[in-house]
């Protein structure tokens, strides 16, 4: 998909021109990562936070945070934070099955938060009480966040009581030529 090409794909029915969109591109190429988590018994006292650590640049990462929980609870997104234990090393996959990319950018699970950085958003989530799980809608256009080069980001999820379920899974597409 990264290549030129002299001729247009029109669409037989409507006459339109057929294209994707960049991330499904990236997707193509190989440079669309995810990585997902989930945690169960999660107290208001004691938030639970993901750590992600993005690499040196030029590579623009092209980023987009999805999550949910059991019941009702606070997410934030944090930038700059102070991680002084990187916490248990999660798995990153690629989204295209049949490459052989490797992400550059490094997760994990509960780090060791001594400052927070800056508060980026924070988003109320699921509904007091138990229930099923239920997430935000996000969308491409409005929720993707350029990431910082060489920058710590958390996401925490702080719940309303006590023993929530919670789940997160973060995405990005990569530029490695930005």
């Amino acid at each position: 998909m990264s290549k030129f090409s002299k001729h247009l794909l029109v669409d037989d029915m409507t006459l339109s021109a057929s294209m994707i969109d960049n991330a499904h591109s990236e997707l193509h190429d190989g440079h669309h990562f995810f990585v997902s988590d989930y945690a169960t018994g999660i107290n208001n006292a004691a938030p639970k936070n993901w750590y992600l650590n993005i690499p040196a640049g030029p590579v623009l990462m092209h980023f987009i945070p999805l999550f949910g929980c059991s019941a009702g609870g606070v997410w934030q997104l944090f930038e700059g934070p102070t991680i002084t234990v990187n916490g248990t090393g999660l798995t990153i996959f690629n989204s295209n099955r049949n490459s052989s990319v490797a992400s550059t950018a490094l997760a994990y699970k509960d780090p060791t938060v001594t400052v927070d950085g800056t508060q980026l958003w924070a988003e109320y989530a699921g509904v007091a009480g138990a229930g099923p799980l239920r997430a935000p809608g996000e969308g491409r256009a409005t929720d993707e966040i350029d990431l910082q080069y060489s920058t710590k980001y958390v996401l925490r999820f702080t719940p309303d009581g006590n023993g929530i379920t919670a789940s997160m899974k973060l995405t990005w597409y990569v530029h490695p030529h930005a």
